[in-house]
């Protein structure tokens, strides 16, 4: 629900209780951590309005690079879709190169990346699509760069 809301924002509006929501989720961290950047991202390029408590910004930013900081050499669906959605919020600067060589590094044989929470047992290395596509937005945000949204 937050995604949808923040992604039809410019058409729908903001319920009055959306920064809130926002910040609830970035105290959970997680996938709401990075689902709220999503959506912080999909406010900003929709030009939609949002009143969010001082300094709340750049806490998410540090939470979510806080999040690719643990274990640094460890890759995962969580920290794939960290480092794309900063990238997407044009704070590809907080996401360390070496981790993103390591993610092209470690690419599966099938061209993907991660591995499904429930293999078919016909296929038992099957990449992950979610991961494969965080991975493949990651890359693509290195290689050419966003430019800042005026």
């Amino acid at each position: 629900r937050v995604l949808v809301t923040a992604l039809y924002c410019d058409r729908l509006g903001l319920p009055p209780s959306f920064a809130e929501v926002l910040v609830n989720a970035v105290k959970a961290g997680g996938y709401a951590l990075t689902h709220a950047l999503l959506a912080w991202t999909w406010i900003q390029d929709n030009r939609c309005k949002l009143a969010v408590p001082d300094g709340f910004v750049e806490e998410m930013y540090r939470a979510v690079a806080a999040i690719l900081e643990d274990r640094p050499t460890v890759v995962n669906d969580l920290k794939l879709e960290a480092a794309a959605f900063l990238c997407l919020a044009r704070q590809g600067a907080r996401v360390d190169p070496r981790f993103v060589q390591h993610v092209a590094s470690i690419q599966n044989f099938d061209g993907g990346w991660g591995k499904l929470d429930n293999p078919d047992p016909a296929k038992p290395h099957e990449s992950s699509w979610h991961s494969t596509i965080l991975a493949l937005l990651l890359l693509l945000h290195v290689q050419f760069p966003g430019t800042e949204v005026t």
